[in-house]
């Protein structure tokens, strides 16, 4: 799963860059973390839609595959009744 991959080093790197930049802007402890963490959610949905959509795109696949075995499955099943 490639697009998870992405997607979550993309929401770690920017919460990362975040927190360094409040870093250096003085910011220390709890409130460092808070700050990253409370920007870092708004930039995340903004700056990685297409990494976002891929994993949704990827999600679903696996999804409608599960449900096609699973009716395939059943189906089969009550063929032999």
């Amino acid at each position: 799963m490639r697009p998870l991959l992405f997607y979550s080093f993309g929401r770690v790197g920017i919460f990362v860059i975040l927190a360094a930049l409040g870093y250096l802007a003085g910011l220390r402890g709890l409130l460092l973390v808070l700050a990253a963490l409370i920007i870092s959610i708004p930039l995340s949905y903004l700056l990685l839609r297409p990494q976002r959509d891929a994993l949704s795109r990827v999600v679903q696949e696996r999804v409608d595959a599960k449900r096609a075995r699973h009716d395939e499955v059943r189906a089969e099943l009550y063929r032999d009744e």
